[in-house]
């Protein structure tokens, strides 16, 4: 295989992986909006909404 055409696979492969992993992240941001959603920050110790805070802020920023 030419050069050129393995450097085009290389690049196919590691776009994919990182569509993936992206894939991946999208889940598991989904999932902890769901979990604090679903918290009542009035019952929680005040570290664990501090650290809810803190996950949430993350999310806003990854959206923009």
């Amino acid at each position: 295989m030419p050069q050129r055409e393995q450097e085009i696979a290389l690049l196919r492969n590691e776009l994919e992986m990182l569509m993936n992993e992206r894939q991946a992240i999208l889940r598991v941001v989904g999932s902890a909006t769901a979990l604090i959603a679903s918290l009542d920050s009035k019952r929680l110790p005040v570290g664990a909404v501090e650290a809810a805070d803190v996950v949430a802020t993350s999310i806003k920023e990854i959206h923009g």
